[in-house]
C-alpha cells in the first residue's frame, strides 16, 4: 500500500503520517516501523522543527527505526518486507536535496538537473509504491503559491507537481491534510 500526504506547510501533515504509521504498525504483527528522514540542518528554524519531530515520536511510545536519507532513497527499498510500515518525510525536501546537490557545478543546467531529477525519483518513488510494504510519504503542497519569476523556484514547483501527479495517480490513496484535519482525495 501506497499512502500520499499533503498540506501546506504546519498544517499537521507529519503529525498525522505518524499517527497514521503507528496505527498500521499496531495493526500488523512482525513488522517494523521505519522513519526515512530527508531533512538536514541547513539554519535555526530547521534544527527546531527536526527536535519537534523526534520529540513526538520519542513520545509515541514506539519503536522508530530512524533512517536519515537526504538523497537516494531508491537504495533503502531492499530493507524492507511485507510486514514493515516505511514513513518517507518528506519528498519537497528530498528533491531539493537531488535538484540542487550539484548547483556549485561549473556546468550545471537547470533544466538538464530537472528533467534527471524526476527521472531519477520516478525511478526511485516507483520502488515504494510497488513495494510490498505499506509506504506513507509525506510532501508539502507548493502549487497554490503565486508563481514565482525565479527559474530556481518555477523548475523546483514544476518538477514537485509532476512527481505529485505520478504519486497520485499510481498511489492507493491520497490525503491532505488542512489545519490537522486529514481531508481523503482517493482511497482510503
Amino acid at each position: 500500500m501506497f499512502v500520499f500526504i499533503s498540506g501546506a506547510v504546519r498544517s499537521g501533515k507529519s503529525s498525522y503520517a505518524e499517527a497514521r504509521a503507528i496505527e498500521s504498525i499496531s495493526k500488523q504483527s512482525g513488522g517494523q516501523l521505519y522513519y526515512v528522514a530527508t531533512s538536514t540542518v541547513a539554519d535555526h528554524e530547521m534544527a527546531s522543527r527536526i527536535k519537534h519531530h523526534q520529540q513526538q515520536r520519542e513520545q509515541a511510545g514506539v519503536p522508530w527505526n530512524v533512517i536519515e536519507a537526504q538523497v537516494d532513497i531508491g537504495s533503502l527499498a531492499a530493507n524492507f518486507d511485507e510486514r514493515d510500515i516505511v514513513l518517507i518525510d518528506c519528498l519537497t525536501t528530498l528533491l531539493n536535496n537531488e535538484l540542487f546537490r550539484t548547483l556549485d557545478a561549473k556546468e550545471y543546467s537547470l533544466a538538464k538537473e530537472k528533467e534527471r531529477t524526476v527521472a531519477k525519483l520516478s525511478q526511485e518513488l516507483d520502488l515504494f509504491l510497488h513495494g510490498n510494504w505499506t509506504t506513507l510519504l509525506v510532501s508539502n503542497e507548493v502549487g497554490d503559491d503565486m508563481p514565482y519569476e525565479d527559474e530556481y523556484t518555477l523548475a523546483y514547483q514544476h518538477a514537485l507537481s509532476l512527481l505529485h501527479q505520478k504519486l497520485v495517480r499510481e498511489g492507493d490513496e491520497a490525503v491532505l491534510v488542512e489545519h490537522g484535519i486529514p481531508l481523503v482525495k482517493k482511497g482510503g
